[in-house]
């Protein structure tokens, strides 16, 4: 996007956006967010759904005001050596067109014979192997793979072990006994001021702050359940939308901070891009949790 003239914040924030209009479909925060507020997975399935089209026209409507806001930046460029003509296989890669429905494999599973979550995953696996590797090379790949796999995954499996230790704290008789009269101090049981507090609110889930699901945030939804204050599926509309402002506009989150360098720019400037689309799509989580679940 950059090389024909997006500019490098919009460029940085039409990924996250787009990765952010993607997450309502995420199985592993299904089973996270199943597990930690302790909900059937089809009840989160069912709110995420609802969540989708927030995300999808906040993503569509970052592109286009963006981009004509912003309109393209032209740059001099040197006229390359004539190289040597590659084939198209050769700019397509090893891997067949076919290969890149391996991301539908599980969510058809997932969605459509409602499989459960890991066997729906691992037949994303087992696809992606079938496509992309020749049969006397399947077993030396799958194992770089599950290498590779425990590098990408342990500092977030070490982080739901943190939470999972959280949750049950603030499950204990005396924490919940402790926390709240706070806790309820500041949630409102009219749906109007639901909406209006908790979009307010919206912030304190940047910057890891008390409000981010992926850290103090799991544990105050643990004492709004424990302590009544709201049903499950509420707080589970609470920590889903918070969830799509984190995993955007948040500037310590990975991906923020990985679409921020490539581009050669700072997260901070990405988050004051994207964060009044992906607030807006807080809003909306808000509004249907309200309407539906208060």
């Amino acid at each position: 996007m950059i090389a024909v003239g997006i500019p490098k914040v919009t460029a940085a924030g039409t990924i996250l956006m787009g990765i952010a209009a993607g997450m309502p479909f995420e199985l592993p925060i299904w089973q996270f967010f199943s597990t930690a507020l302790e909900l059937p997975v089809p009840t989160v399935r069912g709110f995420m759904l609802k969540l989708f089209p927030f995300a999808l026209a906040a993503a569509v409507l970052f592109v286009l005001v963006e981009t004509r806001r912003r309109g393209v930046e032209h740059a001099w460029s040197l006229k390359s050596a004539s190289a040597k003509p590659v084939s198209r296989r050769e700019q397509l890669g090893d891997a067949p067109w076919y290969a890149l429905l391996t991301p539908v494999v599980p969510l058809v599973l997932a969605l459509g014979f409602e499989v459960a979550i890991l066997p729906s995953m691992l037949a994303g696996v087992v696809y992606a192997l079938l496509t992309t590797t020749r049969p006397r090379e399947m077993n030396k790949r799958l194992l770089r793979t599950l290498y590779g796999a425990f590098e990408v995954a342990a500092a977030p499996m070490v982080l739901f072990i943190a939470i999972g230790i959280l949750l049950a704290a603030v499950k204990l008789p005396g924490a919940v006994e402790s926390l709240e009269p706070l806790v309820k101090a500041v949630s409102p049981q009219n749906p109007v001021l639901f909406v209006l507090v908790f979009t307010l609110l919206v912030p304190l889930c940047l910057y890891r702050g008390p409000l981010n699901v992926f850290g103090l945030g799991a544990g105050i939804a643990g004492v709004l359940i424990a302590a009544g204050i709201y049903p499950a599926v509420a707080v589970l509309g609470l920590a889903t939308s918070y969830n799509q402002v984190f995993g955007v506009s948040d500037p310590t989150s990975t991906q923020t901070v990985w679409s921020a360098q490539y581009a050669g720019v700072t997260p901070q400037q990405v988050m004051l891009r994207t964060l009044p689309y992906v607030w807006a799509v807080a809003l909306g989580g808000f509004c249907v949790t309200a309407a539906t679940y208060l």
